[in-house]
C-alpha cells in the first residue's frame, strides 16, 4: 500500500490514462506530464476534500431510506467508535455514488477522480480480509500516515480506537 502517499500508484492510473486520452487528443507535445501534474493535484484535492467531509460524517446520496442505511453500517460495523462510523459513513456513500456515476458517465473525468479517491480510501480503511499476522498494525501505520498527510480534521487516536476492523479495538465484539 505504498505509492502516491499512502495510495496505491494504480489508484491514479486509470483517471490519468483517461484524462490523457481525452484532453491529450489534440496531440499537443508536452501536455501529458503538465496533464498528470494537474490530475495529481486535483486527486489530492478530493482526498482532501473526502476526508473533511468524513469527518462531519457527511454522506453524498440524498437517498430517501436515511435509516436503513445507517442500520446496515451499524450492522457491518458493530463496537464501531463515532470516528470510525462517520469515516464509514461517508467513504460508503461515496463508494455507491462512484458505482452509480460509472454505469452512466464511466470515463469521464471527474467520475475516474471519485474511483481512485473511493480506491485509495477503502484500501487504507476497509480491506478485504487478509492472511497477514500484522494486517491490523500495517493498516493502521497507513491509516495515520494518510491522515496525516491530507491534514484530515479527524482525531487520529480516537478514529484507530473506534475501528472495528483493527485486531485490538476493545470496543470490537469478540471474534466468534
Amino acid at each position: 500500500m505504498s505509492g502516491y502517499g499512502g495510495c496505491r500508484p494504480d489508484d491514479l492510473a486509470t483517471g490519468l490514462a483517461v484524462a490523457e486520452r481525452l484532453l491529450g487528443a489534440g496531440g499537443v507535445p508536452g501536455l501529458a506530464p503538465e496533464l498528470h501534474d494537474r490530475i495529481g493535484v486535483l486527486f489530492e484535492a478530493a482526498l482532501r476534500g473526502f476526508f473533511h467531509c468524513a469527518a462531519r460524517g457527511e454522506r453524498f446520496l440524498a437517498d430517501a431510506d436515511d435509516e436503513r442505511f445507517e442500520q446496515a453500517l451499524a450492522a457491518a460495523y458493530p463496537g464501531a467508535g463515532a470516528a470510525f462510523a462517520r469515516l464509514a459513513r461517508s467513504y460508503w456513500s461515496l463508494r455507491v455514488l462512484e458505482a452509480r456515476l460509472s454505469r452512466h458517465f464511466g470515463g469521464v473525468l471527474v467520475q475516474q477522480l471519485l474511483r481512485s479517491v473511493e480506491r485509495c480510501v477503502g484500501r487504507a480503511f476497509f480491506p478485504e480480509p487478509s492472511d497477514e499476522a500484522d494486517a491490523p498494525a500495517h493498516y493502521a501505520a497507513e491509516q495515520r500516515r494518510l491522515l496525516a498527510r491530507v491534514e484530515a480534521p479527524i482525531d487520529v487516536e480516537e478514529l484507530l480506537f473506534g475501528n472495528p476492523l483493527l485486531v485490538g479495538n476493545p470496543l470490537a465484539p469478540p471474534a466468534a
